[in-house]
């Protein structure tokens, strides 16, 4: 409850969202372990079950290497999302943006972030523009990679995602 949602959220009982918030092992990162994101799929369908969750309105965010993993998983399972909304990210090589430009997209990066360079968020907007997307792109000129206080201090993303849903 350090960073993002969870500290945000500590003790917040009138949150019109379930949030689950995995943390990822210490020994490996949300991308570069292949089953993974099999198990935050099977953890998806295991909140379905138990909890009073629209299936269609299925939210996907994350912050720095969680930036990252949100595309990821995105990228692996395109049709289980209704928005997604990373913070501080990027892409590996090789990964098919093109898989997620139906999904609705609003993505924050710091301009002076030093840990993932602006640019490998912008590279991230620019392929998905070309996918054929139509990406929302906040930059925050005075910002390093704490990008997400402020974002997910910002009411507007909330309003924004219940406006999102599947078809």
């Amino acid at each position: 409850k350090k960073e993002g949602l969870p500290k945000i959220l500590d003790g917040k009982n009138d949150f019109p969202f379930i949030v689950i918030s995995p943390q990822c092992p210490s020994t490996t990162e949300w991308y570069y372990n292949g089953g993974m994101q099999q198990k935050l799929d099977k953890l998806i369908d295991s909140i379905l079950v138990r909890y009073p969750a629209d299936a269609n309105r299925i939210y996907l965010t994350g912050l720095s290497m969680g930036g990252i993993g949100t595309l990821d998983l995105a990228i692996r399972y395109p049709k289980r999302f209704a928005a997604i909304l990373p913070v501080a990210f990027r892409i590996e090589d090789g990964w098919d943006l093109c898989k997620v430009k139906d999904i609705p997209f609003w993505g924050f990066h710091g301009e002076k972030d030093n840990v993932i360079p602006v640019n490998k968020a912008q590279t991230v907007i620019n392929i998905l523009t070309v996918c054929g997307a139509n990406p929302t792109f906040t930059l925050y000129p005075d910002l390093y990679h704490d990008s997400w206080t402020r974002t997910y201090n910002n009411q507007a993303i909330y309003d924004w995602l219940l406006t999102k849903k599947k078809l």
